[in-house]
């Protein structure tokens, strides 16, 4: 299954300033993936409940990160391709 970023790459957007912002978002989404997976393990090794509860929201936290980060991903894609679309006419 490709990625969004796989998809944009194919697409042959990879000049200016459009391919560094999806440089930095698929950076952003890998970094608050890596930290998710950081809190699932802490969560399932701490045995202190006021710990647990924070191991909670942290994970709600990050996890609002990341689909703040994808929607960030599909517009600026989205824009991408109607900006596309008006200069093939």
């Amino acid at each position: 299954m490709k990625t969004l970023f796989d998809r944009l790459r194919g697409r042959g957007y990879h000049s200016g300033e459009f391919a560094q912002d999806i440089r930095e978002l698929a950076c952003d989404i890998r970094l608050i993936s890596d930290e998710i997976d950081k809190t699932e393990m802490w969560f399932e090794n701490e045995k202190d409940p006021d710990l647990i509860d924070a191991c909670l929201y942290q994970k709600e936290l990050l996890q609002a990160r990341y689909r703040y980060l994808l929607k960030k991903a599909k517009r600026l894609c989205s824009c991408k391709n109607t900006k596309d679309m008006g200069q093939s006419r």
